[in-house]
């Protein structure tokens, strides 16, 4: 289902991108693209079982970039809501009596740092080996090369 939802356009916002990558277990990065936004928002995520999500908020009301990027997440996240409820396995879940996996929890809202690149910064070619989201992102801010790495076997040295 994060493929499905990798690359989609999010409606009512024109030149705005969802790009969506798995991460460990059950947990994927989610990053909206475009213009005129900022990190200072509070996400979806109730932060206790069983209660419903939290509609997105900007941390301050006068902040108009806040305030924009808290309707597009928003946005997002109930674009999130209907993909993935329309999804043919969520239906085949609830055929089966089974719950939907229909929701992801956002929560984190960052933005990339505006830093020096490492290469520049230390006077050495580097690149980063990345067998999750986490690291190729970091890699990304520090504009390395990465590498990603899917499948790692991880062993217990005993």
């Amino acid at each position: 289902m994060i493929d499905y939802l990798d690359g989609k356009k999010i409606p009512d916002y024109e030149g705005y991108t969802l790009t969506v990558k798995h991460a460990t277990e059950h947990r994927c990065g989610v990053k909206i693209s475009g213009p005129g936004m900022n990190d200072q928002i509070i996400g979806t995520d109730p932060l206790k079982d069983n209660l419903p999500l939290r509609k997105v908020i900007p941390k301050d009301k006068s902040d108009e970039k806040a305030v924009f990027t808290a309707k597009l997440v928003q946005r997002v996240s109930d674009f999130i809501f209907e993909e993935l409820t329309a999804h043919p396995i969520n239906k085949e879940r609830v055929a089966k009596g089974l719950s939907p996996a229909n929701i992801i929890l956002l929560r984190g809202c960052g933005s990339r740092l505006d830093i020096t690149p490492f290469d520049k910064l230390h006077g050495l070619k580097s690149f980063m080996i990345a067998p999750t989201a986490i690291i190729n992102g970091l890699g990304q801010t520090v504009e390395t090369k990465t590498i990603e790495v899917k499948n790692i076997v991880r062993c217990k040295i005993v």
